[in-house]
């Protein structure tokens, strides 16, 4: 069975905000913190639907449905009990299916998760991942053996000098010299009012016909590209992720709609467009839980229609396993990609 889940974990498109690409269960060892991340949220469900028994998965998914509510950027009261109450589940049927040497200190431990969230707020909120990141830094500025306090302490100072002096007033003339110093741009871009940026030269946009619908939609002058960058994510169109080993294509928009991005458009407006075609899903329900964050994709509308660039909210995994089936996972909060 482990060559089965290895076949359709390799076969997902992660989008490009997955800081790590998957690698094969076999290779699980040397996975990072952020691999199993991943693994927990996003690609267990899909993965292991239909090859573990069915005690075993609805147990998991407890565990996978409790954090995904433990990292929401909001948590209500209810949530938190409802998450207690998934946990406590989780531990209580840990022993009954795998046997006592399963129950170790980590599985004690998951037992106060709750207790933190309550404390200290949703877990990305005192993660030690920035920590972690931290140290990365820290190791990066040690340039030689000897004298490690020092090239420490100097690196520090010359970046609390660097922001001091970034404070200070300067003519604007100066400071657009600086910033386009520190992050020049390296390819042809066009910038939409609504603060889009469209990379390469663009093409002219066919307007739609009638029968896709939505085509009335769009202001005269289009011009069509195949990726764009809104606020700090790159997004492209379903076309341009065939055959890549990532998929930036697929969108939760602020309705909470799922959809995939057909045509990426910069509007006679000056504003950004996106063609949608919409992704009919259906949560995952267990006898012991309901997984809200991972869908099952029913279908897709046939139609095309026209939204806005600003109302995509985020960007999703889209996960089409081997057996034909389909899957859609949100994020639970900005940080997590």
């Amino acid at each position: 069975k482990q060559d089965i889940i290895d076949e359709r974990l390799m076969a997902i498109q992660p989008p490009r905000e997955v800081r790590r690409m998957q690698r094969p269960t076999k290779e699980r060892r040397w996975w990072k913190a952020k691999e199993l991340e991943s693994w927990l949220l996003f690609y267990s469900i899909p993965v292991l639907h239909g090859v573990l028994s069915k005690s075993c998965f609805e147990h998991w998914a407890c565990l996978v449905e409790a954090l995904h509510i433990l990292l929401g950027r909001e948590i209500t009261s209810s949530d938190i009990r409802l998450a207690e109450r998934l946990l406590v589940e989780f531990h209580v049927r840990s022993e009954i299916i795998y046997g006592k040497s399963f129950m170790t200190f980590n599985m004690h431990q998951v037992t106060h998760i709750v207790k933190s969230v309550r404390h200290w707020g949703p877990l990305w909120a005192h993660s030690a991942f920035p920590f972690e990141s931290g140290n990365g830094s820290l190791k990066q500025a040690v340039k030689a053996a000897n004298g490690i306090p020092n090239q420490l302490c100097r690196v520090l100072q010359m970046q609390y000098v660097a922001q001091e002096l970034s404070e200070l007033p300067s003519d604007p003339r100066v400071v657009h010299y600086c910033k386009s110093l520190e992050s020049p741009v390296t390819q042809k871009t066009t910038c939409s009012s609504d603060g889009i940026r469209f990379f390469g030269k663009g093409i002219t946009f066919a307007q739609l016909s009638s029968s896709d619908g939505g085509g009335g939609d769009l202001p005269q002058n289009c011009k069509q590209y195949r990726r764009m960058l809104l606020r700090g994510t790159i997004y492209t169109d379903r076309q341009y992720a065939i055959n890549k080993r990532t998929d930036c294509s697929v969108v939760q928009f602020s309705n909470s709609s799922f959809g995939s991005l057909e045509a990426l458009v910069c509007g006679g407006d000056k504003k950004g467009y996106v063609l949608v075609k919409n992704i009919r899903c259906s949560p995952i329900k267990t006898s012991l839980t309901t997984v809200t964050h991972v869908l099952r994709v029913i279908g897709e509308d046939p139609n095309i229609i026209v939204m806005p660039a600003s109302d995509i909210q985020s960007i999703c995994v889209m996960m089409k396993i081997k057996n034909g089936e389909a899957y859609v996972a949100a994020s639970p909060n900005a940080f997590m990609l």
